[in-house]
């Protein structure tokens, strides 16, 4: 940066300068993004310049611990937001659409014969 300032008697000087200007980068990412239901989603923060989180899971849950651990109670297709904020008050949002998809496994048989190839069982007496 270079300053030039003039007074009111027409004198002039020159300053320069280097001014730095940060602003936080929000990133992050899950282990697992595939989780059944009622399983732990940890969520890693791999934001920089950020001072504070802020976490939204897309069913109502939140957060504001830097790398927070959720549990999904419902199957879904869930959209994740962090918001970080630097110690200036500047902000950055990363929004992940459709990042977490939960599902609850079904259990399920069939039967393919209805019929017993064993004998049927006796009772004797002695």
């Amino acid at each position: 940066m270079r300053e030039i300032v003039t007074d009111g008697y027409g004198c002039k000087d020159t300053t320069s300068g280097t001014i730095n200007a940060y602003k936080p980068v929000a990133a992050f990412n899950a282990v697992p993004t595939f989780p059944c239901v009622g399983a732990t989603v940890n969520f890693n923060n791999t934001s920089t310049g950020a001072a504070s989180s802020s976490w939204q899971f897309g069913d109502g849950g939140t957060s504001t611990t830097t790398s927070p651990a959720h549990i999904y109670t419902a199957s879904g297709v869930y959209t994740v937001r962090l918001i970080v904020t630097d110690i200036h008050g500047c902000s950055d949002t990363a929004t992940y659409v459709g990042y977490i998809t939960v599902t609850q496994p079904v259990a399920a048989f069939s039967e393919s014969d209805s019929f017993s190839i064993c004998p049927p069982l006796s009772a004797g007496s002695i």
